[in-house]
């Protein structure tokens, strides 16, 4: 009885002890939220948001085209033929959603559809010389661009749509530095800005795309250009080599504070606001389990001169209430693009376009999958 009592008091004592060294695991634990099925699985587009339907409605494609009223995510009625790869949106007069499929698994073979009503698609006609879309689809304001190759790869080009898809730069160059894909385009006052990766960012302030430029201090390869964004006055543009660069059509330089190459880029960017604070978004990739996006505030609607990136919930103001609940669900996924709601009957939900893991939103005080 006496052994019996001796081994009790020793296991209570080891496992006081266990429990000791072993707090902070059981913390982080305590962090976690169960996961959910995302409704909308594997690695979705980046959101845009369009009225063509009559309806201000969020678009999001993942093979299929998947529609946001403010309370659900449901398929498109109407869906273009083929498997959807990227949405996009442009405005204005001539406003259009835009659809890229590709015919089955036959990346080769690339079809761009386009919507003036939310049902009805018609391919847009593409006698450009450069078949194989798919080097990035994107609106910048009244202006549809997507990146291009001709038929046996040996060039890269981007399009735009003026009704039938038109070569806006000079012949692009592939190679394994020099890929020529289209990272970015935004429009900002009257300036159409292109982001091309491995060249830089162009800039046109006509209808003519052809006589774009090459912005100053935006070429050199390390930076490996994948998200360009517009601010209040000015835009700014990522990459994966961890540079940040911010400017206009006369010039870009690196924004001070931005840099880190053990945090990459991963080309996603948003702006969130909430009453008067306002966020500049960017999606950063380190490891297995430390990924997610980083936080910088805004001065005026745009950056200031020396930023301080910081992980969401460190500091305020913030997208979450919680850093670490933040670090032990969203701040683990590679997050591809990041889309806050406009308001009005669509709410302000922050949504997340996830590398493998779905759409994910921050709802009630938490990252989870979207369902």
């Amino acid at each position: 009885m006496k052994r019996i009592l001796m081994n009790t008091a020793l296991i209570t004592a080891v496992l006081m002890v266990l429990s000791c060294n072993q707090s902070p695991l059981f913390y982080y634990i305590s962090k976690e939220t169960p996961p959910k099925d995302p409704v909308i699985q594997g690695a979705p587009s980046k959101i845009v948001a369009s009225d063509v339907s009559g309806q201000s409605w969020l678009y999001i494609a993942n093979g299929k085209i998947w529609v946001y009223d403010g309370t659900n995510w449901t398929k498109l009625a109407s869906q273009p033929a083929g498997n959807v790869r990227d949405v996009a949106a442009t405005t204005g007069a001539n406003k259009a959603l835009y659809a890229l499929t590709v015919d089955g698994t036959d990346s080769l073979s690339t079809t761009l559809y386009k919507s003036t009503d939310g049902t009805n698609w018609t391919a847009v006609s593409n006698t450009s010389g450069y078949p194989i879309l798919g080097g990035g689809l994107f609106g910048a304001g009244d202006t549809l661009f997507v990146g291009a190759r001709n038929s046996d790869n040996s060039k890269a080009a981007v399009l735009y749509d003026n009704g039938n898809l038109t070569v806006a730069l000079d012949n692009i160059a592939i190679s394994d530095s020099v890929p020529g894909t289209l990272a970015g385009a935004v429009e900002m006052s009257g300036n159409y800005y292109l982001a091309v990766t491995g060249m830089g960012v162009y800039a046109s302030n006509s209808t003519n795309f052809s006589s774009a430029s090459l912005i100053s201090g935006t070429a050199d390869t390390k930076y490996r250009l994948n998200g360009l964004i517009a601010l209040s006055s000015e835009v700014v543009a990522v990459g994966s080599g961890g540079y940040m660069l911010a400017g206009s059509s006369t010039s870009f330089s690196e924004v001070s504070g931005a840099y880190d190459d053990d945090y990459p880029y991963t080309g996603a960017l948003a702006v969130w606001t909430n009453g008067s604070d306002s966020l500049l978004l960017v999606g950063r990739r380190y490891s297995t389990y430390t990924n997610g996006y980083w936080e910088i505030v805004l001065t005026g609607g745009n950056l200031p001169g020396t930023v301080s990136p910081k992980v969401p919930g460190e500091s305020s103001p913030s997208t979450v209430s919680d850093e670490d609940t933040y670090e032990q669900s969203l701040g683990q996924k590679v997050v591809t693009a990041l889309y806050q709601a406009p308001g009005g009957t669509l709410g302000t939900t922050l949504f997340a376009s996830t590398s493998l893991d779905g759409l994910w939103s921050y709802r009630n005080g938490e990252w989870n999958a979207e369902e």
